[in-house]
């Protein structure tokens, strides 16, 4: 009874977090940016983030933004502050060519194009999914199930 119990819980929760990961990347590709346009921007500064500027924050842990400049379809420039953060200061360095993805209709919402932005916490989730139902299966298999006497 343990055994069919942790088998279908392990199943289930890998199969919930392999769909949450898709969702994840549904709402951070096609919820933010609906109709995609990708170019190319450059940096303009990378700066140390607001959290980091206080006391409390550990020396070395510091965390930094990049600014990014692109000039839309329409020729205008739009400058946005990428949400991810590095923790060196040098990942990004002023005048560095970059892939950015925007809404067409909505120049103002944009990010650059790399595997964080997209598929980081989505693979994240998935990868934990997979784990979990092999889990699953490995305990259907491997447990040793008691005959009854």
């Amino acid at each position: 009874m343990k055994r069919a119990f942790y088998t279908i819980l392990a199943a289930l929760a890998g199969v919930l977090f392999i769909y949450v990961g898709f969702l994840y990347y549904n709402s951070i590709t096609a919820g933010d940016i609906v109709d995609p346009i990708e170019t190319e921007g450059v940096i303009k500064s990378v700066v140390l983030s607001e959290e980091s500027k206080t006391i409390l924050t550990v020396p070395g842990n510091e965390r930094y933004y990049p600014n990014v400049i692109f000039t839309d379809a329409n020729g205008m420039e739009h400058i946005f502050r990428e949400l991810v953060t590095t923790g060196d200061k040098d990942d990004y360095i002023a005048g560095q060519t970059v892939s950015v993805v925007y809404e067409r209709n909505n120049p103002g919402t944009a990010k650059m194009k790399h595997f964080s932005a997209f598929w980081g916490e989505p693979a994240g989730l998935c990868g934990l999914g997979v784990l979990l139902f092999l889990a699953a299966y490995a305990t259907w298999v491997w447990w040793p199930v008691k005959e009854e006497e």
